[in-house]
């Protein structure tokens, strides 16, 4: 699909170089080619690569070029499309490297859908299409939201039986989408400083505004990772307390059970000259002091556990 925008836009079968009109299309790598040979321009398309900050940009006198990897709604760890942008002098195009759903094509048609040929500018194009292409990251961004609200209630609940795994995977997606703004912040300060003079200066707003959406997106990926970092110490500090609570039952039975053990071990030695041994009452005696060793420590328990939570504050 290529288009030649003049009072209104009209397709056109072949692309000729230099644009004479202000033409937008998104064209075929073997296009690609094609036009660059006829063009002599020297284009590196470079080996597939799953990563969103190595996107090849080459800026020289009559081009800008680069490639870039954009991130699929609901599949942000998933299969990532790969796009090269091709600016000319009054020529903008996009490149289909892979694109399995056809996604950045309806993005182009979107764009021109929005934008009227009067107002059409080489920077206007290249910000709409920008513009397109994260139009559902709000989205993207309240369903993460609402993913880390569930986990807090989860944790605020005692109730997270999957925690470790579902941070995990949000602070995986959080982390991709903050490379991917990254690098789409990186094409776009290319673009805004205009080194070989493809757009008029009075035209650069267009990628000034674009610049600004892009870090706003950028600093509320990076505010849900420290909400997600906050569910996390709560969920440890969650673990602790249950830990520091058994610790203190165990702790507990054991100063309970300890002058019992002494009581044990006393009468245990069997010395022919202990009198309790042959006393009649000897075994009645031992339960007594017993019981009264464990109630008198049981009432200093709760005199001193209270005293020690009023010192703590």
């Amino acid at each position: 699909m290529i288009v030649e925008i003049a009072e209104t836009y009209r397709p056109i079968e072949k692309l000729s170089y230099p644009c004479d009109h202000l033409t937008v299309g998104f064209i075929s790598e073997d296009q690609l080619h094609a036009l660059a040979a006829e063009a002599g321009l020297h284009l590196t398309v470079p080996e597939e690569r799953e990563s969103l900050m190595r996107n090849a940009v080459s800026v020289s006198e009559e081009a800008f070029w680069c490639v870039l990897h954009l991130i699929n709604p609901g599949r942000i760890l998933g299969q990532r499309d790969r796009i090269g942008l091709l600016i000319l002098k009054n020529c903008f195009l996009v490149v289909d490297l892979y694109d399995e759903d056809d996604s950045t094509g309806e993005a182009v048609q979107r764009m021109l859908q929005t934008l009227r040929p009067e107002k059409a500018t080489l920077p206007r194009l290249v910000a709409g299409f920008f513009r397109e292409i994260l139009i559902q990251d709000p989205d993207i961004h309240e369903d993460l939201e609402m993913q880390i609200d569930a986990l807090e209630k989860e944790v605020f609940d005692a109730r997270a039986p999957h925690f470790r795994q579902q941070t995990l995977q949000l602070g995986k997606e959080l982390l991709t989408l903050n490379r991917y703004y990254e690098q789409l912040i990186n094409i776009n300060e290319h673009l805004e400083e205009n080194s070989n003079d493809l757009f008029a200066e009075d035209e650069l707003r267009s990628f000034t505004l674009l610049n600004e959406r892009m870090l706003r997106y950028r600093d509320n990926v990076q505010l849900l990772r420290d909400r997600l970092t906050q569910a996390q110490q709560s969920y440890q500090a969650q673990l602790d307390y249950q830990l520091n609570k058994s610790m203190k039952t165990l702790s507990l039975v054991t100063t309970i059970c300890l002058p019992l053990s002494l009581i044990a071990g006393w009468y245990g030695m069997n010395f022919t000259a202990m009198p309790e041994l042959k006393w009649r009452y000897g075994y009645l005696y031992v339960i007594g002091l017993s019981a009264a060793v464990v109630s008198l420590t049981i009432i200093l328990l709760k005199r001193k556990i209270p005293e020690c939570h009023r010192a703590s504050y």
